[in-house]
């Protein structure tokens, strides 16, 4: 699919662990901006609103858009918590729908993935006339797999990916709906529970398994490529529990020991990548662990 120009329509998920509805950018967002740049692809991002402004998505494309034959309209979508929101809204079932629908008629494929496909939590009518593929797990990573190869390929993406994604798609910040000092950038630090394979039954963490924790010098490379950007503010967020990063007793306990070496580790790499930042903010954290 070479010398494609897709479209990324940011709908903004809000999982118990990641923020993603403005001002917060999710990693979901940036992973699959960027894994169509590392497929060697390139790619329009629309935050939602844009779309809601412009009064459909034909208005928000750049006026010199016209789809070519493989050229995909990628969905990304999943409020799986929602709340009451300050300055805009998740998008809802009806504006998917009408996305797709706009998305077949001006001739791209159209693709819906994100935490929806495999957590529920929203249904879209007439979705298989709508829709060219449905993938499970992670978006970035069936994105990254067809544009290389064409071949649809499901599951969550490795540790090697995630690094590269989050590298290449931290530019993606300049592209969002809320000014860029207003943007808060959520940072993933690990996947899963500490719990496991004991879970709270509202949160989807458990269907990501046990816990694998980035390296800080990840962490801090996609801070630092996120601060180039432009990025002021980060929240530490994309964890079910930032308190057992690192911990030594995965597996062992379901209330593990922290482990301070591990943390400060973490902090000092986080904030030797921006030392501009205004706010590095932390959450998610397990009460049952803090008063251990």
């Amino acid at each position: 699919m070479e010398g494609m120009m897709h479209v990324v329509v940011d709908g903004y998920v809000d999982e118990p662990s990641s923020l993603g509805v403005p001002p917060y950018i999710s990693p979901e967002a940036r992973y699959l901006y960027g894994a169509i740049k590392a497929a060697g692809e390139e790619a329009i991002f629309l935050p939602v609103d844009r779309i809601r402004e412009a009064g459909g998505l034909k208005g928000a494309l750049p006026s010199s858009t016209s789809p070519h034959r493989g050229e995909v309209l990628f969905i990304l979508a999943g409020a799986l918590v929602p709340g009451r929101y300050l300055l805009t809204r998740p998008i809802s079932p009806k504006e998917v729908g009408r996305l797709l629908e706009e998305g077949r008629r001006l001739g791209f494929e159209t693709v819906l993935g994100g935490p929806i496909t495999f957590a529920g939590g929203l249904e879209v009518n007439d979705a298989p006339q709508l829709l060219s593929h449905l993938p499970q797990g992670d978006l970035d990573h069936f994105a990254y797999h067809y544009l290389r190869s064409g071949k649809e390929r499901e599951g969550f993406r490795n540790a090697k990916e995630r690094e590269l994604f989050s590298r290449l798609g931290a530019e993606v910040v300049r592209e969002s709906w809320v000014p860029l000092e207003a943007l808060v950038a959520e940072i993933e630090t690990y996947r899963g529970c500490v719990r496991y394979p004991s879970h709270c039954s509202f949160c989807m963490e458990r269907l990501y398994g046990r816990p694998i924790f980035r390296d800080p010098k990840a962490v801090a490379e996609e801070v630092r490529e996120l601060h180039r950007a432009g990025v002021k503010n980060f929240r530490i967020g994309g964890q079910s529990c930032i308190i057992s990063y690192g911990t030594l007793e995965l597996g062992g306990s379901e209330v593990p020991a922290p482990n301070p070496i591990a943390l400060k580790e973490l902090f000092q790499a986080v904030r030797g990548a921006a030392p501009g930042a205004e706010v590095i903010h932390v959450d998610n954290a397990n009460p049952e662990v803090i008063s251990r």
